[in-house]
Parts: structure tokens; C-alpha cells; sequence
């Protein structure tokens, strides 16, 4: 947490809270493996990275729809969906100043991620 609203609502977060069982533990383990193993990147969509983000770059959905691509490999729809972003939306408009990186509670290095995504966007257009 990094500020009194991420501090509120991971306090509200565990309103009324019950533990994992065994059985849905194992699920989760389970399910993060498969998510891990396609190459994902572990971003929760929280959005604190677009609270300080001077470029308004869209990384959650950057990087929802890398993740997607990863499990599907449909280039045709990755592509699609990237071009739909706004232009001062997407990943090449990354300034490298890791205050996004700063808020992640995932501790993702975001500009380098988003390197990564800007990358594969450009091969897979190319490929066409």
C-alpha cells in the first residue's frame, strides 16, 4: 500500500473475511500455476499504476490483453484490441519514470513490461 485509499480498501477487503478451505487452496494453487506457466503477467488490474502515470497509458488493459494473448495466441484479436487503445494509451508512450512501478503492489517492473508488450505488438503486427 501506498496511500490511504489502498490502505482502506485492503481494509475493506477482509470485511467479513473467511479463510481459503484446503480444497480451494489447492484450486489457486493450482489455477496460478496455469496462469504462470502461459507467461502471464501477474498485473490484478488494480489501477494504482494509472494514478500516477503522467502518460495516461492504459497498462491495465496493456496488459489484460497480453495475457489474453498468451493463452489464446490470436494474434488477429490482439492486434485489434491493442489498435483500438487510444494512441497516447499504449505501451510505446512509456516514459520510463517508474512511478507506476512505485505504486504496483505486485511489484511489477511496469516499464519493462510494457517494453515487452510494445515488442510483441510490433512482431505480431508485422506477421500480419
Amino acid at each position: 500500500m501506498s496511500n490511504f485509499q489502498q490502505l482502506k480498501e485492503n481494509i475493506d477487503t477482509f470485511t467479513n473475511f473467511r479463510e481459503f478451505t484446503p480444497k480451494e487452496e489447492e484450486v489457486a494453487k493450482e489455477v496460478a500455476k496455469i496462469i504462470q506457466s502461459q507467461g502471464a503477467i501477474n498485473c490484478t488490474a488494480c489501477r494504482y499504476c494509472m494514478e500516477v502515470c503522467p502518460r495516461g497509458i492504459n497498462i491495465p488493459a496493456i496488459f489484460g490483453l497480453y495475457n489474453v494473448y498468451q493463452s489464446n495466441k490470436q494474434s488477429f484479436m490482439f492486434t485489434a484490441n491493442y489498435n483500438a487503445l487510444k494512441e497516447d494509451e499504449k505501451a510505446d508512450k512509456c516514459i520510463n519514470c517508474h512511478l507506476c512501478s512505485k505504486n504496483c503492489p505486485q511489484g511489477l517492473d511496469i516499464p519493462a513490461l510494457l517494453k515487452k508488450v510494445d515488442a510483441l505488438e510490433k512482431e505480431v503486427e508485422k506477421k500480419g
